[in-house]
């Protein structure tokens, strides 16, 4: 059985405000420092990663730990699960949730997974607390990675395009960058044989056996080109209808 003072949180660097007068709390780059001037790792010390590590320090840590260390993540479920890699992202660092895993055909579950570089981290991180619009695209994360993973097999073509259709966001509490797991249900699904696949979904953010988010969401999947062909036609629809308020709303000066 560990002691609390054993147990060590490691976060990111820009984390660095909520790690200020904790001491089972480590900045990553602390953590890096610590391990160069250790001439051996002792059992005593159980490490466990939070919130910023990138990709590839999280596979470093993990490589860094003992055997008793990484067994303690099993049994506890805190080691870190793969990054999906059907969430529509290009970048790594944009990727902040694991590969969502089945509990049954309308349950599952995932781990929240920051990089403090990811794009809502490096222009935007006040106060302690996760700010509330990495919680809202994790949760946006979630529902695509579930959907392209787990029901292709309705999809309208093999190219799709998600639509958002409503996006009910409640903040409970503050969510602070420690583990966090997301849980997903498919709440109602909706499949029409070659057309739109429409889904209603409840995605909780949990941390610490506490609901501190929950989103419901209604999105649907739709044939891209279809799609791609009505956004052409309401977007010069757009164009023509601003171009019209402006010349019967505006006195354009004279510039002769």
């Amino acid at each position: 059985m560990f002691q609390n003072s054993h147990l060590i949180f490691v976060i990111g660097d820009r984390f660095s405000e909520f790690r200020s007068g904790k001491s089972n709390i480590i900045l990553i780059s602390e953590y890096w420092e610590t391990l160069a001037h250790e001439t051996e790792r002792t059992a005593e010390k159980i490490y466990v990663a939070g919130q910023g590590l990138s990709g590839s320090e999280s596979i470093v840590f993990e490589l860094s730990l003992t055997a008793a260390n990484r067994e303690f993540l099993r049994i506890s479920r805190l080691a870190l699960q793969p990054k999906s890699k059907l969430t529509h992202k290009r970048k790594a660092e944009n990727i902040i949730i694991s590969t969502p895993a089945l509990i049954d055909k309308n349950n599952f579950v995932a781990q929240l997974r920051i990089d403090d570089d990811c794009a809502e981290m490096t222009d935007h991180c006040t106060g302690q607390h996760l700010q509330g619009m990495l919680l809202m695209e994790a949760a946006r994360q979630m529902f695509i990675a579930v959907t392209e993973t787990h029901f292709a097999e309705v999809f309208p073509s093999p190219a799709t395009y998600f639509v958002i259709n409503d996006f009910d966001t409640k903040f409970i509490a503050f969510a602070f960058p420690l583990p966090l797991d997301i849980r997903y249900t498919i709440l109602e699904q909706q499949v029409r044989v070659g057309r739109a696949v429409s889904f209603s979904v409840r995605i909780e953010f949990v941390q610490c056996g506490k609901v501190v988010c929950d989103v419901k969401t209604q999105f649907s999947v739709h044939d891209q080109k279809v799609l791609n062909e009505k956004e052409q036609q309401r977007a010069n629809s757009a164009l023509i209808e601003k171009l019209e308020f402006l010349r019967g709303s505006v006195e354009v000066p004279n510039v002769g």
